[in-house]
């Protein structure tokens, strides 16, 4: 019972604060004409955006509401309630449409009409809403039509007003009689209608007839044009919902997101048409530049707002925000055509005057739109159309100035063409007097030089045929020096051992030897006696044919070293080498500097102990000397082990006393454990861990690896010396080191085909500058 009574004290609420609202009566309006509803409408704001109606016809919102007056401002944050009452006696019932006034239509619209009958009637409306939540569709977002009976009590009509962006809603709004505005309505757009008809019709007729000279006549100009009349024609399509209203009024957004993006494209396709017309790249670079500046800055402007409407769909402070750009852009459009006026030549006045057309009714479209002259949206609708006539008229002078403009272009152009072949014709003649008159000159100066080119002819012939006698002699010597050195080659290849006749005595070793030309400089050596193996690495001074002469006779004396005077010892060894070579080449007499350098190891096959040590099982000793060039050892672990090489060569000049030229012996023992001296055993245990032990009586440096095995490595400086890799550098002494200790885990043959791809991949296409040899040798503890 409660509730009945609340509920009927709200619907009287209206009624008995009518005495303080101004009363409108339907009964002095005409039904053929717009009405202004200011002065009798009041407002309330709503900061919170969050009023019902049921809270607005409260007493505390209705003590708010204030007079609408001329200098009423409205917030862009805020919703406003509007509410008027209007009562009819002598009609029995009439419908009537409330809109906007001006063009600052609201996004989001609700009528609600309070009567004695009903609790309200609900209308809705606003540019945000879909075209099926509102009564007259995508066209007419903006009206909200209610019914007035017949009645002695007013209506209440309260119209909320919201906008969802920051631009403010408009509080200025009209009144008129439903039948009238749909059929003022109707009759505008029937007249809309036939008016793009015809002004498409005008620009597609011209459009294609430059299509059509352009495919003629291949005039760039007349391509930007079709391109600009088409950006036009789109414009008007989107502006006017011209043929597209179905689509326009299922898909609103994408109609004014059409209309924006035309109105860039347009305005772009302006500037590169003016750009292609008056050819101002070559002809005119100074205002080229601003034309390329106006053409960037509008293509930002227009980009940027068709991004602002796409996101937020807020018309009209889009069209507000490029007021400021496009007064800017007119600016400059106007400095840009009277530059051309002035320096543009005879057709320049005709595009001046079609763009001033077009600017004129653009500008008094923008004062008229942007309010510095009021228009009002319903009781002048018929100005909409005007309006757009008044730009269409302004784009169809410019259409007409710029056609013809083309027409004179392309006439000027024809008259410069057939001046310029006339003066073609002329300069043709003349260069075919002067033609003649030189073909004669040449044909004198031609057989004069044809006598003189016979004689040089037969000379040539004669010294061609010397030529190629003296060719052939020395390809007939090359040929015979060639079968010489490979004769050589085979004489040097029979003097060293080959790989498996020293895999017969170790079996696991390997010899990588590639020589720089057909015969080396660098060889191997490789003897055998009873307790004892001698495997050398030689790099004898120079290679092709002279360092072979110096591998011949370093093999003839290594010979006669061991196997005729039977000395075994490796320094010894290397010592009598050096004095051999120096006494078979006389250098002690001559200024013969050559040499060689060279790693020798001496393998005793038989265990053997030094004094002052514990004698050891299984201990198997290797001595190495060398001469400039070191020895590597891996243990059976893959750690690296590098013996110095003595940094003298053998031969070459006496740069020492010769009695002090002497090469050190190096000793590598393979044993299980470290050997402790029999006298003192700290002094051993101190030495446990270290690498090197000297014996102080036998000075020799030596080596003990606490490994059943090693394999020793002999290489000449062939190999770390080359030239190669990404930035043809030389392979180095390190990264022979790294490579060697990367092997470790395979057996040695595959070691060697490691090793060799291995330089190859890093020669890749340099040249092999030295010999190389490298040898493998793995040495098992007591073999």
């Amino acid at each position: 019972m409660k509730l009945r009574l609340l509920f009927i004290f709200l619907l009287c609420l209206p009624f008995a604060l009518s005495a303080q609202q101004p009363l409108l009566s339907a009964d002095t309006l005409s039904h053929q004409q717009v009405h202004v509803l200011q002065p009798f409408l009041s407002f309330l704001e709503d900061k919170s955006n969050q009023f019902t109606i049921n809270e607005v016809l409260a007493t505390p919102q209705q003590n708010q509401f204030a007079p609408l007056t001329p200098k009423t401002t409205t917030n862009s944050g805020s919703t406003y309630w509007l509410k008027f009452q209007i009562r009819s006696i002598y009609f029995r019932e009439t419908n009537w449409i409330v809109a906007p006034a001006t063009f600052g239509v609201a996004d989001d619209l609700e009528l609600y009409a309070i009567n004695p009958y009903n609790a309200y009637i609900r209308k809705l409306g606003g540019v945000r809403r879909k075209a099926a939540e509102t009564e007259f569709g995508s066209q007419l977002k903006h009206y909200l039509a209610f019914p007035l009976k017949q009645d002695s009590l007013p209506t209440m009509v309260y119209v909320k007003v919201r906008n969802f962006s920051i631009t403010p809603p408009t509080l200025n709004y009209r009144i008129v009689e439903k039948s009238f505005a749909l059929k003022l309505t109707e009759r505008l757009t029937t007249i809309n209608l036939v008016q793009q008809g015809v002004f498409q019709g005008m620009i597609w007729i011209i459009l294609i007839y430059n299509l059509l000279l352009y495919f003629s006549t291949r005039e760039k100009s007349y391509f930007y044009y079709a391109l600009y009349l088409l950006g036009a024609a789109i414009y008007f399509i989107f502006r006017n919902s011209f043929l597209i209203s179905d689509f326009s009024e299922q898909y609103p957004h994408l109609g004014t997101l059409g209309w924006f993006g035309s109105i860039g494209l347009t305005s772009v396709l302006y500037y590169v048409f003016m750009r292609s017309f008056f050819n101002t790249a070559q002809k005119h670079p100074n205002i080229d530049k601003l034309l390329r500046y106006g053409l960037y800055f509008q293509a930002v402007v227009m980009g940027g707002t068709w991004l602002y409407v796409a996101f937020t769909q807020d018309t009209f402070y889009a069209l507000r925000f490029i007021f400021p750009p496009s007064v800017l852009q007119v600016g400059l459009s106007i400095y840009i055509l009277y530059r051309l006026r002035t320096e543009g030549g005879k057709i320049a006045k005709y595009f001046v005057r079609g763009s001033a057309a077009l600017l004129l009714s653009v500008i008094i479209y923008n004062i008229i739109f942007y309010g510095v002259v009021q228009f009002r949206l319903i009781a002048t609708d018929q100005n909409v159309s005007r309006l757009n006539l008044l730009v269409e008229i302004g784009v169809i002078i410019e259409i007409l100035f710029f056609s013809y403009g083309l027409g004179r272009k392309m006439q000027i152009a024809e008259a410069e063409k057939q001046l310029t072949d006339k003066q073609l014709i002329v300069q043709l003649k003349e260069n075919e007097r002067l033609q003649a008159q030189a073909n004669q000159e040449l044909e004198s100066k031609v057989q004069e030089r044809t006598l003189k080119l016979n004689e040089t002819i037969e000379e040539l012939n004669s010294i061609l045929l010397l030529v190629n006698t003296q060719k052939k002699e020395i390809e007939e010597k090359k040929e015979n020096i060639t079968a010489s050195i490979n004769y050589a080659k085979r004489i040097q290849t029979a003097m060293m051992p080959t790989e498996t006749d020293i895999q017969r005595t170790l079996p696991d070793s390997f010899v990588l030897f590639r020589p720089c030309d057909i015969v080396s400089g660098d060889f191997y050596y490789f003897a055998e006696t009873i307790d004892k193996v001698i495997v050398a690495a030689l790099d004898c001074t120079g290679h092709g044919v002279p360092g072979a002469f110096m591998s011949m006779i370093g093999n003839e004396i290594l010979n006669e070293i061991v196997n005729l005077k039977a000395i075994y010892e490796a320094d010894l060894i290397i010592n009598h080498l050096h004095t051999g070579v120096r006494k078979a080449l006389k250098q002690q007499d001559t200024d013969n500097k050559d040499g060689m350098d060279l790693a020798l190891l001496v393998l005793h096959k038989a265990e053997k102990t030094l004094p002052n040590f514990q004698p050891l099982t299984g201990v198997t000793c290797v001595e190495y000397a060398g001469a400039m060039n070191p020895l590597y050892v891996c243990d059976h672990t893959g750690k690296l082990h590098e013996i110095k090489a003595d940094k003298k060569p053998v031969g070459g000049s006496h740069f020492y006393d010769e009695q002090d030229r002497k090469f050190t012996k190096n000793l590598v023992y393979l044993c299980p454990e470290p050997p402790k001296e029999q006298e003192n055993e700290e002094t051993a245990q101190e030495n446990e861990d270290k690498t090197f032990y000297t014996n102080q009586t036998t000075p020799t440096p030596t080596l003990w690896l606490n490994s059943p095995s090693a394999t020793f490595y002999l290489s000449t400086d062939g190999y770390q010396d080359q030239f190669g890799g990404s930035q043809s550098k030389k392979f180095m002494p390190r990264r022979l080191r790294e490579l060697l200790a990367q092997v470790q885990p395979h057996e040695l043959s595959q070691q060697k085909q490691i090793i060799e791809q291995t330089f190859v991949e890093w020669l890749d296409d340099n040249e092999q500058i030295d010999d190389v040899l490298l040898m493998g040798i793995k040495v098992q503890g007591s073999w």
